[in-house]
């Protein structure tokens, strides 16, 4: 009784605790991308996707434009969901990549999963991210890099877990997984099919005994993918535009020249895989070698030549956005995965993994708090937007042309935390008016809606004058001011002078470029300003 008493115990502290934090791990993780999801207004590509709504869209899509299909398939379901669905099914999606990039070193190598690896890998994917705003919250750019790359993880994963068991639907799973891993993006595919054949002649080296139909299956699914996005005509119409004249025109030395160039902020990228690489190694030559060390280092230096390959075979590539370079982080992470595992060595190494998911974790919650205010305010200004666009679509009907200001951020740790900004010329046929035209914005408009209401002495001659602010925190964020007046303003700026808290003299600051919503006229700036908090009044003037 007493045995059995402690052999429960056991089973409790071993594994249901341990199962407790990694499922308080994953519900953080999810809930991160979630909520952002949740905030990311409709924007860039979203209004010319949402539009393909029939097969003869698509079909036309891929003849003339591109060779994505899952991609651009996803991307017109997802659009025709409330967001909080394809939010939703993005997180999970989020969450089930880092996951998946965690486990496969440790399906490999049979090994239980840590909790503390899935939060360092998490937090590295978050942290390291290319371009974390447009491959992720991005409707389109989630599709076309998230939702492709994790077909790619669990094209992997599948491959690797049903090596010797094989039941009937997990191979049509497989199959089907493997497909659309081949269809994903061009150099993540290229940069797969270079990883599963690596696997295999390294289990074939090993004298592995793994099915080689089974195998077989997997490779041919991927390369006719691959073979339907990258012979699409599509890719070869886009690529014979004018606009690529000069790249076409130059020598393939001179496109290698260009693309190191381009690349060149990205390779520091490789150097943490490439440490780890290294101290694995040295740790290993200062221990026994085992079974288990081999493998890591291999499979290790198999993915970390696959991300070399997923930026090399981009040379051929006219441009390549920040976004491009989530097939090389991919394979780049998942070779680190092999390595970022310490408890094979001692106590020391197992804790400094720990502190290192610590503080990386604790700078992904700040960067998810700063982007979450950001998104919110974002999430307004799509709506002044789209009011905006309706009170023209009243005045003007179908001929309206209205002119609205573009997405401001505020404060962000990192400019690849932004979004898209890309202004789509879809917008006017997505709204039914003849042409949405953009205008710059320069301070966060959506105080109008979220902004205190202050006092004001009106001395510039506008009518109806509104003054709304928003402190920022502390010395953390901006402050924001905006000037509301009736109607359409002859003024380009003018000037607010105010007191704080034991001031001497008044306070001044310019108000310019202003924006047109809904018939009134909105001068602002965002800025640092001290004790903004203590403004209760202002008198606004024109300026001399």
């Amino acid at each position: 009784m007493l045995q059995t008493h402690k052999t429960t115990s056991i089973f409790i502290e071993k594994y249901l605790c341990k199962n407790k934090i990694f499922f308080l791990a994953i519900t953080l993780v999810f809930l991160l991308f979630f909520l952002i999801g949740m905030e990311t207004p409709f924007h860039s590509d979203d209004f010319s996707y949402v539009q393909l709504s029939s097969l003869h869209d698509h079909v036309n899509h891929y003849l003339r434009w591109s060779g994505r299909l899952v991609a651009d398939f996803f991307s017109s379901t997802l659009l025709y969901f409330p967001r909080f669905l394809s939010s939703a099914f993005l997180a999970v999606l989020a969450t089930a990549l880092c996951w998946l990039i965690t486990v496969i070193p440790d399906t490999l190598l049979k090994r239980a999963t840590s909790p503390w690896k899935f939060l360092l890998i998490t937090s590295l994917y978050w942290v390291c991210n290319p371009n974390l705003g447009q491959t992720n919250f991005w409707v389109v750019g989630s599709c076309n890099y998230l939702v492709t790359t994790f077909f790619v993880a669990l094209s992997i994963y599948l491959t690797i877990r049903f090596e010797f068991y094989r039941p009937s639907w997990g191979l049509a799973l497989s199959a089907v997984i493997a497909f659309l891993a081949g269809c994903s993006n061009e150099n993540t595919t290229i940069a797969l099919i270079y990883s599963i054949i690596a696997l295999t002649v390294w289990e074939y080296y090993r004298k592995i005994n793994f099915s080689r139909r089974y195998r077989l299956l997997i490779f041919s699914c991927i390369l006719i993918g691959a073979a339907v996005l990258i012979l699409a005509p599509g890719n070869f119409s886009r690529l014979s535009d004018p606009s690529f004249n000069n790249w076409r025109s130059l020598s393939l030395i001179d496109q290698v020249t260009e693309h190191l160039s381009r690349s060149r902020k990205y390779f520091r990228f490789f150097s943490l895989p490439l440490l780890l690489l290294v101290l694995n190694w040295s740790l290993i030559k200062r221990n026994d070698v085992t079974e288990e060390s081999k493998l890591r280092l291999v499979g290790s230096l198999i993915f970390f030549s696959a991300s070399l390959i997923a930026l090399a075979v981009m040379v051929k590539s006219p441009t390549m956005p920040s976004r491009s370079y989530t097939g090389m982080f991919f394979f780049l992470l998942l070779s680190l995965s092999f390595v970022a595992e310490f408890r094979s060595f001692n106590q020391f190494w197992e804790s400094f993994q720990k502190l290192i998911t610590v503080i990386l974790t604790l700078f992904m919650l700040v960067s998810f708090t700063f982007m979450l205010v950001n998104y919110k305010s974002t999430k307004i200004q799509e709506q002044l937007r789209n009011a905006h666009i309706n009170y023209e679509k009243l005045l003007y009907g179908n001929n309206a042309s209205p002119t609205i200001p573009g997405y401001y951020f505020t404060d962000l740790l990192r400019n690849k935390e932004k979004f898209d900004m890309f202004h789509s010329p879809s917008q006017g046929s997505y709204f039914g008016v003849k042409k949405v035209n953009l205008q710059n914005a320069n301070f966060d408009y959506s105080v109008i809606v979220t902004g205190k209401q202050i006092k004001v002495v009106n001395h510039s001659g506008l009518e109806n004058v509104k003054i709304y602010t928003k402190p920022g925190f502390a010395s953390l964020r901006k402050s924001t001011i905006v000037l509301e007046c009736k109607g359409r303003s002859e003024l380009k700026n003018v000037i607010l002078k105010f007191y704080r808290d034991r001031d001497k003299e008044p306070v001044s600051v310019l108000l310019s470029q202003p924006i047109e919503l809904m018939g009134n006229t909105y001068f602002g700036t965002t800025q640092h300003i001290d004790h903004a908090d203590q403004i209760q009044s202002v008198i606004v003037e024109k300026p001399a």
